[in-house]
């Protein structure tokens, strides 16, 4: 443990934007689960908010990573997020706790 890429993505919807991009999402992390260095891929829903979505992710490494990013259902889903989101803020997370 420890070289594992950790990503936090928070997307801010559009008014009236969830169910359309709860669909495209919940389809791209069913897609990028089946990929070989995707750990995890979970798509969350803050309780405190309406308009907000998470998704926490982990690949083997960094490389996992650019590899997600250069597959089919990743783009597909990135040109139909575009239009659905207010913002999106990026956070990468390193392991404090011991191995």
């Amino acid at each position: 443990m420890g070289k594992e890429y950790v990503l936090e993505v928070e997307f801010v919807l559009n008014d009236g934007a969830v169910d359309e991009f709860l669909k495209i999402v919940i389809e791209n992390a069913t897609n990028s689960r089946k990929e070989p260095k995707c750990k995890r891929f979970d798509v969350l829903r803050p309780h405190d908010t309406t308009d907000t979505v998470v998704l926490y992710e982990i690949y083997d490494d960094e490389s996992g990573y650019d590899a997600h990013r250069q597959t089919e259902h990743y783009a597909k889903f990135d040109a139909a997020r575009k239009p659905l989101i207010k913002s999106v803020k990026r956070r990468n997370f390193g392991w404090s706790n011991p191995v």
